[in-house]
């Protein structure tokens, strides 16, 4: 294993990691009477969608294949959010702070990932890939 293979499969835990946050995301701002919920949820689930188009562009120029794989980290936020927001018993104040902090945490995760994947990128000599996740986040 070399620190490029590190780095590949980095990257391809960031296409996994913008897909599942993608597909529990837009749904939450529904789910909670909170302009704030719904303003936040839109802006990362943007950043998110960018995140993702991005991955895949750097996944085809690298010619990897994104595979099925899975973030059990991001798998048990957005599990954490669902069931939040599903929680027909919670007030909706209490709604709202607990899907707030859980996107800042997936938002924090996220930027580390990115972090780790730019640095590999970096130690790898793939400056360009490096520079392109660097605007990622």
């Amino acid at each position: 294993m070399t620190i490029k293979d590190v780095m590949e499969a980095e990257l391809k835990n960031i296409y996994a990691m913008e897909k599942q946050i993608l597909d529990v995301l837009p749904d939450v701002p529904q789910k909670v009477d909170s302009k704030k919920v719904q303003k936040k949820s839109k802006k990362f689930e943007k950043k998110c969608s960018k995140g993702l188009d991005v991955a895949k562009k750097l996944l085809d120029e690298l010619e990897l294949n994104s595979t099925n794989t899975k973030d059990s980290v991001v798998e048990q936020m957005t599990k954490n959010i669902l069931e939040i927001s599903n929680n027909a018993k919670l007030d909706d104040k209490v709604k709202k702070m607990g899907i707030l902090t859980s996107i800042r945490r997936l938002k924090a995760y996220r930027k580390s990932c990115y972090k780790n994947t730019r640095y590999c990128a970096k130690k790898a000599g793939l400056k360009k890939v490096a520079k392109q996740i660097n605007k990622m986040y």
